[in-house]
């Protein structure tokens, strides 16, 4: 916004099958979806000028690498480090610094504006606090909460307030674990057909928010917030981020907690049996996006529900 630019996210499923017919079978589903998108145009990726791609894997690695002979749009690729070190989060800054001068020197923009960066900054903190106060409250049904927040995330869209709605499920589950892209409502529409409590962590939900204030416009202070705020299970070390979901789950009253991973994404999925050892039942989900995964999900969840009432009976 600083530069003067549209930001959309790419999160959205339903084009996974599309992609498929560019690469092996065995690939990230959000990336298939994504390729699908682009190679179809369909929705917004069909007016995407330029694409600037925060890789955190292999996959998006090459997926960005891919993007611009696919989509024929210039494209930006950006690191995200994994590592939670000064260093790290110096080469970060650095790294979204240069980005903002590649695409001024391309003649995406005319130059940087602090002023309106910071304006757009401060609406996004004050939505994130928004939808925060309203997943915590456990009061907006599932299906309606997700999709604010996609429209937090997609299509920034950023709420003064929420208005609750007048739920008080018995059973409260936590979810965590990889991108839930716009379409993959499985987990939330189950969850709404059981009654039950719906509190997002993942990237796609609370962990993705942000929440340290910047301390003013510029470029640097920007990436530093983001880079701060950062809470993906690739970190290294991660043990803030279990610290950070075990707090939530408390802080919430869960009484559950599920990881929801992408098949073949070897960031979330791997730290599984870690996931297993916390103070609180746990139900992992591995997701491919495919049709057929609505009743897959709804056999699990509902089983996992029907637990967990069972011990808080």
């Amino acid at each position: 916004m600083g530069l003067g630019l549209q930001p959309w996210r790419g999160v959205v499923a339903g084009s996974e099958r599309a992609g498929e017919a560019l690469v092996r079978p065995d690939l990230c589903p959000f990336v298939k979806s994504v390729l699908g998108g682009i190679v179809t145009s369909s929705g917004e990726f069909g007016s995407v000028d330029a694409w600037a791609g925060m890789y955190t894997c292999d996959m998006t690695r090459r997926l960005f690498q891919e993007l611009e002979r696919l989509s024929g749009k210039t494209v930006f690729p950006l690191q995200l480090p994994s590592t939670r070190t000064p260093e790290a989060a110096r080469w970060f800054c650095e790294s979204v610094r240069n980005l903002a001068l590649e695409l001024i020197k391309a003649g995406f923009s005319s130059g940087y504006d602090p002023a309106a960066a910071l304006a757009w900054e401060t609406d996004r903190l004050s939505g994130a606090a928004a939808l925060r106060a309203a997943a915590l409250s456990f009061r907006v049904p599932p299906v309606a909460l997700q999709e604010l927040f996609h429209g937090f995330f997609v299509e920034n869209r950023f709420p003064e307030s929420v208005v609750p709605g007048d739920r008080s499920p018995r059973v409260r589950v936590a979810v965590t674990g990889s991108v839930i892209a716009r379409g993959d409502d499985a987990v939330a529409e189950t969850l709404s057909e059981l009654g039950a409590g719906y509190l997002p962590l993942g990237c796609t939900g609370l962990g993705g928010l942000p929440s340290t204030v910047p301390t003013d416009g510029s470029i640097e202070a920007l990436a530093l917030a983001s880079f701060n705020d950062t809470r993906c299970i690739r970190n290294r070390p991660n043990h803030g981020v279990f610290d950070w979901i075990a707090g939530q789950v408390e802080l919430g009253g869960c009484h559950g907690l599920v990881l929801k991973t992408l098949s073949f994404c070897d960031l979330w999925h791997t730290e599984k049996e870690r996931f297993r050892q916390m103070p609180f039942p746990v139900l992992v989900l591995s997701s491919d996006l495919s049709p057929g995964e609505r009743g897959r999900t709804s056999v699990r969840l509902q089983a996992f529900i029907e637990t967990l009432e069972a011990l808080h009976a």
